[in-house]
């Protein structure tokens, strides 16, 4: 007596459902993945807490007229908050596992002959001059 058979339409749809699932569920390498991503997200923010104070500081000196550095300091701004907008996907990352080609086993460029087992081929002697 063999069991009875499976349903496919439920098992595919269940398939389905663990795949989408699976790929968004956060897997890290590690507790250090954690750890790695609390200090970078507090190192920056001291950063742009510092940042933000020496560009008040700059801002409030007493420029000569028509001589402050507007440029600079747009240019400071503007490079703080970029810095702010691009941490929130550097701690995605960070506790994202990323899969590489660094540690599988494949040696890239196995098939072509300069990296193949065959002996190198030598140039031929020609006639004339050396």
């Amino acid at each position: 007596s063999s069991p009875p058979p499976k349903s496919t339409k439920s098992t595919s749809r269940h398939r389905a459902w663990w795949r989408c699932r699976r790929r968004f569920h956060l897997t890290g390498g590690g507790v250090w993945c954690l750890w790695y991503s609390a200090s970078v997200a507090l190192f920056t923010g001291y950063l742009v807490y510092r940042s933000v104070r020496r560009f008040l500081a700059a801002a409030s000196l007493p420029w000569p007229e028509d001589e402050a550095p507007y440029v600079a300091l747009n240019a400071y701004v503007g490079l703080v908050g970029a810095s702010v907008v691009v941490t929130p996907f550097l701690l995605l990352t960070s506790l994202h596992k990323v899969g590489n080609l660094a540690n599988d086993g494949v040696q890239l460029g196995r098939s072509l002959s300069t990296c193949s087992s065959d002996p190198p081929v030598l140039p031929l002697p020609t006639p004339g001059l050396v």
